[in-house]
Formats: structure tokens, C-alpha cells, sequence
């Protein structure tokens, strides 16, 4: 990989601001690139298919939280990912307390988000 790509990537994976990252990329390279462009990138930097690292930390959740639960869901007819659902004790209380529940989906309509 070339320098810029391993300092562009080093400052994605830090969470630098992106408006610096854009800056830096335009210096270095000449290239214009937009801040969904990073934001996009940042999203999927960590981005993996390895289910034993998601095990893994799904195993450290449960270890602090011994109250905690989770539940994976997965599309049977091609083995995908669904749903992931994660509960802390602390949520658990919450709801307990206050039953009426409202519920937001936060990466609704992530991708076709214009606010960068």
C-alpha cells in the first residue's frame, strides 16, 4: 500500500476528524474527496465476516455484564446475519421501570444520509 493509503487508513481507524482526513488527502494526492466518502469508509473500516471475533466480543459483553443477554438472528436460507440484539442489565432495568417502549432504528437510511 502506499503511504498516503496507510496514513489515511492509521487516521480512520484513530477516529480523526474527518474534515482533517479530507484535508490531508487533498494535499497529499490532489484528489477531492467528500466527507460522506470518509464517513462511509469509517463505517465499514471495521467491517468483517469474522464470526469468532463477533463471538468473542459478544462473549466480553456478557463477562462484564453477567445480566446482559443477546440474541442472534439469522437468515437460514443463506446463513446472513439479520439481526443482533443486545441487552444490558442497565436496559433491562429501564424497561422494567418504564414499560412503554419507543423504538428507533438508527441506521435507518445510514447510506442515503446527505448530512455529513
Amino acid at each position: 500500500m502506499s503511504e498516503t493509503v496507510n496514513s489515511v487508513s492509521l487516521q480512520v481507524d484513530m477516529q480523526v476528524n474527518a474534515r482533517l482526513i479530507q484535508t490531508h488527502i487533498e494535499k497529499t494526492t490532489g484528489k477531492l474527496v467528500t466527507l460522506k466518502d470518509i464517513m462511509k469508509s469509517r463505517m465499514h473500516a471495521g467491517a468483517s465476516d469474522d464470526w469468532e471475533s463477533t463471538a468473542k466480543h459478544l462473549k466480553t459483553f456478557v463477562e462484564r455484564d453477567p445480566a446482559a443477554s443477546y440474541d442472534v438472528i439469522v437468515r437460514e436460507q443463506t446463513n446472513t446475519l439479520e439481526m443482533l440484539i443486545l441487552q444490558s442489565s442497565e436496559m433491562k432495568k429501564n424497561l422494567h421501570q418504564y414499560p412503554k417502549l419507543v423504538q428507533l432504528d438508527e441506521t435507518y437510511r445510514l447510506e442515503n444520509s446527505r448530512s455529513v
